[in-house]
């Protein structure tokens, strides 16, 4: 969980943040995850980047209390 007072914090991913930042998961099965949420017509952002060798799928969603959700999928967990 990442927690932060930042007041005039930049809008990551299309995602607003406020004093707390967002919560954040390590998961598998990134198709099936994205299968489910877009049948459940839930709005997500999708990025992509390399930390330290791997690449990382991050998929960014709001609750519906409105906190920020990420869950990130390794390559090498959805093999």
């Amino acid at each position: 969980m990442h927690l932060m007072e930042w007041t005039d914090a930049p809008d990551a991913a299309g995602i607003s943040s406020g004093y707390l930042d967002h919560v954040a998961f390590s998961c598998d099965d990134l198709e099936g995850m994205t299968k489910k949420l877009s049948a459940l017509g839930v709005d997500f952002n999708r990025r992509e980047l390399d930390y330290e060798g791997a690449v990382i799928t991050q998929l960014k969603m709001r609750d519906p209390t409105g906190n920020v959700v990420e869950l990130n999928f390794t390559a090498s967990a959805d093999k």
